[in-house]
């Protein structure tokens, strides 16, 4: 049981290096905006 989620999350995250490795410019937007967020949610 450990060993197949353990797959599964290596498979999930292949898929997401794939997608990072494909659209950089996608997931640097998705980390401003986060950054963003935290700084807003430190201010309030």
């Amino acid at each position: 049981m450990l060993s197949k989620s353990m797959t599964v999350e290596a498979w999930q995250f292949r898929q997401r290096l794939q997608i990072f490795l494909r659209s950089p410019l996608i997931y640097y937007e998705d980390f401003k905006h986060m950054v963003s967020n935290r700084k807003n949610s430190f201010r309030s």
